[in-house]
């Protein structure tokens, strides 16, 4: 007989990436700069669940090619992504009213529903969550606009709330680009602003990295001091090649690492 323990046991890594609580929705957060988010960047008050969604459109070219029988994966075409969040709103200022609506102008306590579009409309937000374990956990959904319009639902002696559905748009400039990203941040972390430089030989270049808790000490090595050396997050070309310049940082016994390729080339290249 199979004990069920034998194969329910989890790890306390597993613990530490359980997301806990309900999160907020912010605008202007950066998960890659690990920079706590102000009042001010809160999009809403939320009551219930934060719902998130993230599910691809994926057609079969083969599906009435006659002498084709079957599903296969070499004929699947994946054409977008849909990408929603969906929360409940307790908030009725005008200015979450015109979220709200998507399309909409506000002039002083007045919001005015428009039969247009302007791309002043659509905008980045994110939901940022916590990890048991003391990190994060943050979806980006960016060119988001409201397509659930108001939904308001009002009860005796209790608060009036409005259902919000945002949207993540694909752009026409870069087609290929999912409109979200997803991030799994860790109590202790680092984050180098760029994973790939260009330096000339006798030249230098700046490294700038983030760390999670903030301010701490980071330690910079370089792979290959022949070519290139690195200190205080300055890299200065020695020799034409390609170096890894490594940021670390240690806090409580927990060291984070990030890296960049930095290639050398000759100088006037």
């Amino acid at each position: 007989m199979i004990n069920v323990t034998d194969w329910s046991t989890i790890t306390l890594d597993d613990f530490n990436e359980m997301q806990f609580d309900s999160g907020f929705i912010l605008k202007n957060f950066n998960p890659a700069t690990f920079t706590a988010p102000s009042h001010d960047d809160i999009v809403d008050i939320t009551t219930g669940n934060i719902g998130l969604t993230m599910s691809p459109t994926i057609n079969d070219l083969g599906s009435d090619v006659n002498n084709l029988h079957g599903v296969f994966k070499e004929l699947q075409y994946l054409s977008q992504w849909n990408v929603q969040f969906t929360y409940t709103s307790l908030g009725f200022s005008s200015a979450k009213y015109k979220r709200n609506l998507g399309a909409a102008d506000v002039s002083g306590n007045k919001v005015t529903p428009r039969m247009h579009l302007d791309p002043a409309d659509f905008e980045n937000i994110a939901w940022v969550g916590k990890l048991i374990g003391g990190g994060l956990v943050a979806v980006v959904l960016k060119s988001a606009l409201s397509t659930g319009g108001i939904n308001i639902s009002t009860s005796k002696d209790g608060k009036g709330t409005n259902s919000v559905t945002m949207t993540g748009f694909m752009s026409i400039t870069d087609q290929s680009a999912v409109p979200a990203e997803i991030w799994s941040i860790p109590a202790v972390a680092v984050q180098l602003e760029s994973h790939e430089e260009t330096v000339s030989v006798n030249g230098t270049v700046s490294l700038t990295a983030f760390t999670r808790p903030t301010s701490q000490t980071i330690t910079w090595t370089s792979d290959n001091t022949d070519e290139a050396t690195v200190a205080a997050g300055v890299v200065t070309g020695k020799a034409v090649g390609t170096v890894e310049i490594t940021a670390s940082v240690t806090v409580d016994g927990v060291t984070a690492t990030d890296s960049c390729l930095v290639h050398v080339v000759s100088a006037g290249a």
